[in-house]
């Protein structure tokens, strides 16, 4: 994703991303979401998903896909 290019670099260093992407292997993949997944039970970080407290992405968990 570009979030924005206000400069030259910006885009340049989003197109090299893009070039260079490789895909995290399965194992890559399980050590992250273990990494992760205090965090994602603590429900402290991204409240958006996980209260009412914004748009009521809690109430309406098809958003989310």
């Amino acid at each position: 994703m570009i979030t924005g290019c206000d400069k030259l670099e910006i885009l340049e260093q989003a197109l090299n991303a893009v070039k260079t992407f490789k895909s995290l292997t399965e194992a890559q993949v399980t050590q992250l979401a273990a990494k992760t997944k205090r965090y994602a039970l603590e429900m402290k970080y991204e409240l958006f998903k996980a209260t009412s407290r914004f748009d009521s992405t809690a109430k309406n968990s098809q958003w989310l896909g």
